[in-house]
């Protein structure tokens, strides 16, 4: 297990910063170009880092290396795709993320707690949309792997708020959720769910603005204290994507994306980059 976290997680975060550099490559800055990462950064930031990130810290938490094979499917289809061999990477994308249900199946039989089946829910998320792939655009599961990023951090949030004894908030926490993977699979039958999803998006922030811990943590100082801003700032990102939704001069997807992939989801993965990092 230690072996194989060594070998892995550099080739997380060198998936990531070729990732930041097609994103940069992109938004139009003059640097030498990889055409590949210009069109592929979003897959290699989903899948290669964050899909990657997130499984490899599931499979250390309950020691099951059989598991491992959930990132390292990830971080193999990240590279296949490099190289354009489209098919076949999103095959691996499959295959991890059948791999990453798993472990979330063997946590709930083990003990079914609400947190857990969130996480579950996100996971399902990222398995729909590597499956559709094969079907839909991009554009059109760009719902479903939004929800995969809103499922997995809030998930993880209600999972630390248990420990904090906030009975209310984890109860009520599971109908939003729930709520927002629903609408985003009936978004790929009819647009107007994804108007509906605007409002999960903006009733999930609400609610963890109010019952999440970090709200309290913020009065305290140092590491805490930075954790907590991070987490408040995810949520603000959180509220802002549901409003760009309802924007009535239209609908702008662009910005929609990257309030979620850029503001939401790295504020928090920089906000617990002190917890995770060490724990791998």
């Amino acid at each position: 297990m230690k072996k194989a976290h060594i070998l892995l997680f550099p080739l997380i975060v060198f998936i990531l910063i070729i990732s930041i550099y097609g994103g940069v490559l992109r938004a139009g800055i003059e640097l030498p170009v990889i055409k590949p990462l210009v069109s592929k950064h979003g897959f290699l930031l989903l899948y290669g880092f964050f899909a990657s990130l997130i499984s490899l810290e599931r499979v250390v938490g309950i020691k099951k290396s059989r598991f491992l094979f959930a990132p390292i499917s990830f971080i193999i289809g990240s590279f296949l795709l490099l190289f354009d061999f489209n098919e076949i990477s999103f095959g691996f994308f499959v295959v991890g993320s059948m791999l990453f249900c798993g472990i979330y199946i063997y946590i709930l039989i083990r003990s079914f707690l609400i947190p857990t089946f969130i996480l579950f829910l996100g996971s399902l998320s990222l398995l729909l949309s590597s499956v559709l792939l094969f079907i839909y655009p991009l554009n059109k599961l760009s719902i479903l792997y939004i929800t995969f990023f809103v499922l997995t951090i809030t998930g993880e949030r209600v999972e630390l708020s248990k420990i904090y004894i906030n009975k209310a908030f984890v109860k009520l926490s599971l109908v939003p959720t729930s709520l927002l993977f629903v609408l985003s699979i009936l978004s790929l039958i009819n647009d107007i769910f994804i108007k509906l999803y605007a409002f999960g998006l903006i009733l999930i922030s609400i609610i963890f603005f109010k019952f999440d811990v970090a709200i309290k943590t913020v009065k305290l100082s140092g590491i805490r204290r930075y954790i907590s801003l991070g987490v408040i700032l995810a949520y603000a990102w959180l509220l802002i994507s549901g409003l760009l939704i309802l924007i009535p001069t239209g609908f702008y997807y662009d910005a929609f994306l990257h309030t979620i992939f850029l503001g939401f989801a790295f504020s928090m993965v920089f906000s617990h980059a002190y917890i995770i990092f060490p724990a791998l």
